[in-house]
């Protein structure tokens, strides 16, 4: 038997293995699922328009790939502090306590929830190789981002329409609830015990 609640800012499969079926996905609608969810996906939307623009004046191919401006520098650093937003607000609303700023070692517990590795981002309109992209492959294989990595390299020095495949998640860890039977109950969405999570070392 699966899940029978949904866990805050935590989207899974569902019993049939899709990821909406039935009404079922409403849950993300909750008013405990996640806070202020708006103003993320805001911030993604202004990405992905950005994005858009950019191809308008860099053509999305494997041979530009090297192409480099400071406004693609400004767009990839908007991008590394919105995941680092969205992996600190998944962590604290699921109750991480830890004291402190957070960072990569306490972020990468989410692979453990999310199976972020699994994610595959497909550019639009790319002709090449590089229209497909894991960029949180590594953390399946325990090890650092090599974004971020260099991500962490630049933010101090100036000068230096997605489409996504979805993990498959192992039938028990899959959400099997109708939602329209649970949607009213107390506690209705449950959060991950980060804390008591040991993280993998890298």
């Amino acid at each position: 038997m699966g899940l029978i609640k949904p866990y805050k800012r935590t989207i899974r499969q569902l019993k049939d293995g899709s990821y909406s079926s039935s009404g079922n996905s409403r849950y993300i609608k909750h008013p405990d699922y996640a806070k202020s969810p708006e103003k993320y996906i805001r911030s993604f939307l202004l990405i992905l328009n950005d994005i858009e623009k950019l191809f308008e004046y860099v053509e999305p191919v494997d041979e530009n790939k090297r192409t480099y401006s400071y406004r693609i520098h400004e767009l990839f650093i908007r991008v590394c502090i919105e995941v680092e937003a969205n992996c600190r607000t998944i962590l604290v609303e699921n109750g991480y306590t830890k004291k402190g700023d957070l960072n990569m070692s306490d972020y990468c517990l989410i692979e453990k929830t999310h199976k972020l590795s699994s994610y595959e981002i497909l550019l639009p309109r790319w002709d090449g190789k590089y229209g497909r992209y894991k960029p949180f492959s590594k953390w399946g294989e325990n090890k650092k981002l090599n974004w971020y990595q260099y991500y962490n390299g630049v933010k101090h020095d100036i000068h230096s329409n997605f489409r996504i495949k979805y993990p498959n998640w192992d039938v028990n860890d899959r959400y099997d609830f109708n939602w329209q039977e649970i949607k009213d109950n107390t506690n209705t969405i449950q959060c991950h015990d980060y804390n008591s999570m040991t993280k993998d070392k890298k």
